[in-house]
């Protein structure tokens, strides 16, 4: 399992893939641009264009 708030000593195996859209049920709850509360997977959206989405407004830099 990979937690940003906890440091790993070894290294991570990144596996790149094409973009996808997913829908999550999540907390209201942000840190930065990041959910703080775990997320948990809805369904696949692939009807929707992963170009399409944006984060909510109310974020920074977005």
């Amino acid at each position: 399992m990979v937690d940003r708030f906890i440091k790993e000593s070894g290294t991570v195996r990144l596996t790149l893939v094409e973009p996808l859209v997913v829908e999550v049920s999540a907390d209201v709850a942000w840190s930065g641009r990041a959910f703080r509360h775990p997320v948990r997977l809805v369904r696949v959206r692939p009807e929707l264009d992963p170009a399409a989405v944006q984060f909510p407004g109310h974020l920074p830099g977005s």
